[in-house]
């Protein structure tokens, strides 16, 4: 192959800037993007875009600056006009599943409103919440509640304390309500009693006897039996 010599002008492209149909690069913003060789990409492209069905995506590969953000960005935007504007979608916390968040819809744009509205409304808690917290009505309301509940602590001990002497099992209160076994002139422990320390069939008196008190005391309180088998 014979080498050919060019010259300095022969390497230089010119275009006049008359040929153009810009005056500047602005200009080219609201231009479409051209997919340069890549023909078979746009038509999956756009094939993928029209399916209206759940589970399918579009997964796209491409050299770094190859422009595939930007094309996938504007054939979407075209798919996107000639379909109903889609609803806000929202992710709330699930407490009971945290690595599942509950999805909430909201009609397009009411999604921002929320995000907004919940940040007013957290600053608003942290600066009421200790205020309210710090007043005269709630200290006096906590004061009420709780001279109340002692009375009717108290009162549903003074109903209950004559119970056990009949069923030999007194009730304890540390805290909630222990009915024991009286066995042998002292208060026997129901996970430290032993059956075979009872007379014949006494111990299944004394579980009787016991579980119609813890069962009798629970509609006082309305709390669960703490009960252990000896």
């Amino acid at each position: 192959m014979s080498i050919i010599p060019l010259s300095a002008s022969e390497l230089r492209l010119s275009i006049e800037p008359e040929s153009l149909c810009f005056s500047d690069t602005s200009e080219l913003l609201s231009h479409p993007l051209p997919w340069i060789g890549q023909e078979r990409a746009q038509v999956a492209a756009r094939f993928g875009l029209s399916m209206d069905q759940a589970d399918y995506n579009l997964f796209v590969l491409g050299e770094v600056g190859s422009g595939r953000s930007s094309l996938l960005k504007q054939a979407m935007t075209d798919a996107a006009v000639n379909k109903p504007v889609p609803p806000d979608l929202c992710y709330l916390h699930n407490f009971e599943a945290p690595e599942r968040p509950r999805a909430l819809r909201l009609p397009a744009g009411e999604g921002r409103l929320l995000r907004q509205s919940m940040t007013q409304i957290i600053k608003t808690l942290q600066t009421e919440i200790p205020v309210r917290l710090n007043g005269q009505e709630f200290k006096t309301e906590s004061e009420r509640i709780e001279k109340k509940y002692k009375s009717e602590e108290a009162e549903a001990y003074a109903g209950l304390m004559p119970l056990p002497k009949r069923a030999t099992s007194p009730c304890i209160a540390n805290p909630g309500i222990w009915c024991l076994p009286y066995w042998m002139q002292r208060i026997t422990p129901l996970p430290n009693m032993k059956c075979s320390h009872c007379p014949r069939n006494g111990g299944l008196k004394l579980n009787r006897q016991s579980r119609s008190c813890a069962s009798r005391s629970a509609v006082f309180w309305k709390r669960p039996v703490l009960w252990s088998e000896p």
